[in-house]
């Protein structure tokens, strides 16, 4: 069991749309694993305006897009086309929302700084 994905799965769920909850638990979990590993440090988001921060955020989504979609097997998935564009637009908002989550307390931020300290 991964607690730092679990809690947070459990913490944005309910945030989560229909649409994106139907990818599965298990694609659900792993996007939230790389999302919580490729996670900005505190210094990246102290320096600059909000436009550099909107830019800090934009590039998590597209490492975590491309680190999902990277493990993918287009050669066992039919109509993988489809299938990416269903997880890009999945992965745009499940990375809002822990976005929105890390924002909204300062224990979420203690709680992700403690769950990778080596990029602190």
């Amino acid at each position: 069991m991964n607690e730092p994905v679990d809690h947070v799965l459990k913490e944005i769920r309910s945030h989560l749309p229909l649409r994106v909850r139907l990818i599965g638990q298990d694609r659900l979990k792993e996007i939230i694993g790389i999302a919580i590993q490729e996670w900005p440090n505190d210094m990246q988001l102290a320096t600059g305006d909000g436009e550099h921060k909107e830019a800090v955020w934009k590039s998590l989504e597209e490492q975590v897009k491309q680190s999902f979609l990277y493990k993918q097997d287009p050669e066992k998935q039919y109509g993988f086309a489809i299938l990416t564009l269903i997880l890009a637009s999945a992965i745009s908002t499940i990375v809002q929302q822990m976005i929105l989550w890390w924002l909204h307390r300062p224990k979420n931020r203690e709680l992700m700084a403690q769950w990778h300290p080596a990029k602190q």
